[in-house]
């Protein structure tokens, strides 16, 4: 606490707001993510007959291809790879325009059962 009273007394108050919104956004964002691939989608893939609840993980692996492929115009599906390689460069660049679809892949991957 300490700490937080140095900063926001020291003029880094803009930064700090900055910060706690960032974190604040960034919150809600995993948050509706894990809502829907957990709570709605799997929940709803768990209820099903076995062989259907077999087939999903298969069934999210080929609509996030497809999402990745045809929605993104081949965008990469390595985002793993991507984060790393973003960390370790002088002037990292990881576009935002890619969020939303690589978020609605990993929807479907995990939502029908897949990476879990």
């Amino acid at each position: 606490m300490n700490r937080l009273r140095t900063i926001a007394t020291r003029g880094d108050t803009p930064m700090l707001a900055l910060s706690i919104l960032t974190g604040a956004i960034v919150a809600t964002v995993i948050a509706g993510f894990e809502y829907v691939s957990a709570t709605v989608l799997l929940d709803r893939v768990l209820h099903r007959p076995l062989w259907q609840i077999a087939l999903a993980p298969a069934l999210g692996l080929i609509l996030a291809t497809l999402i990745l492929r045809y929605a993104g115009r081949s965008m990469s599906a390595s985002t793993s790879d991507e984060f790393n390689r973003a960390f370790h460069e002088r002037s990292p660049s990881l576009p935002l325009r890619d969020l939303p679809l690589k978020l609605l892949a990993g929807i479907t991957t995990i939502g029908l059962g897949g990476s879990l």
